[in-house]
C-alpha cells in the first residue's frame, strides 16, 4: 500500500478544460436541486451503491434555511448540461478560481495551474473577475493559450476599493483575452471544444455520467 501511495504521489494532475468558478465558496444547496446528477456527489455513486446520494427529508432544517435559491445554485445549473457533455464526450474538467488564474503561467503547450496542466481555459457567463487574473489571462492569450468565453466576458470586478479603476482594468484585458469572439450559442461552443480534442482516445456510445477518460 505505501509503494503504491508513493507511486500516485509521484504522477502531474491533468485535465482537458478548466473552467472558471467566479465565486466564494460551494453552495452546499446544490444538493436540493432534482434535476442535478453528479458522480460521487456527498461521496457516493448511486450507479454502484443503489441509493441515491443525498435524500432531504421535507422537515430538513437546511431546506428550511434555502427556501430563497442561492444565486450560486441558479448558476451551477445553468452550467451543468454543458459539464455532463463534457463527460459525455470523455473530457475532463476541473473548476478553477481567481487565486489561480493570477499565478497561472503557459509552457508553450499547456496552462499550468499550479502543478495541474490544463489545455483550455472557459469562462462560462461570468459577470465578474479579479482584475489580476484578468490581467494575467491577457497576457497569456497573447502567447497562444486557448481562451473561450461561453456567453458575455465579464466586465467588472468584486472589490469596492477603487472600483472604478479595477473595472477598467478588466475592461481592457477582455479585449485580447480570448482567441475568437464570445459563444453564445452551445451548439457552436460544443462544435469549437470536439475541434479542439478530437480525435479522442476514447469514446462512450451512450450517455454515463459516472465515466471519465
Amino acid at each position: 500500500l505505501s509503494r503504491m501511495q508513493s507511486l500516485l504521489r509521484m504522477g502531474k494532475a491533468e485535465a482537458d478544460i478548466a473552467i472558471y468558478y467566479p465565486f466564494y465558496g460551494f453552495p452546499k444547496s446544490l444538493m436540493f436541486e432534482n434535476e442535478h446528477e453528479e458522480a460521487f456527489f456527498n461521496g457516493e455513486l448511486e450507479e454502484i451503491s443503489g441509493k441515491k446520494a443525498f435524500q432531504p427529508s421535507s422537515n430538513s432544517l437546511s431546506q428550511l434555511f434555502h427556501k430563497e435559491k442561492d444565486p450560486k445554485v441558479s448558476w451551477l445549473m445553468a452550467l451543468w448540461p454543458l459539464v455532463k457533455e463534457l463527460d459525455q464526450q470523455g473530457l475532463t474538467w476541473i473548476w478553477v478560481n481567481d487565486n489561480y488564474l493570477k499565478d497561472a503561467r503557459w509552457d508553450g503547450a499547456h496552462i499550468l495551474l499550479g502543478k495541474t496542466e490544463v489545455d483550455l481555459l472557459l469562462l462560462p457567463d461570468v459577470k465578474q473577475i479579479h482584475a489580476d487574473a484578468a490581467e494575467n489571462l491577457s497576457q497569456l492569450a497573447g502567447k497562444g493559450t486557448k481562451i473561450i468565453s461561453y456567453g458575455e466576458l465579464p466586465q467588472a470586478q468584486r472589490e469596492f476599493q477603487n472600483f472604478q479603476e479595477k473595472d477598467q482594468r478588466v475592461q481592457e484585458a477582455m479585449q485580447n483575452i480570448v482567441f475568437r469572439s464570445p459563444i453564445l450559442d452551445p451548439n457552436e461552443l460544443r462544435n469549437l471544444i470536439e475541434g479542439i480534442f478530437i480525435p479522442q482516445t476514447i469514446s462512450y456510445d451512450d450517455a454515463y455520467p459516472f465515466l471519465r477518460r
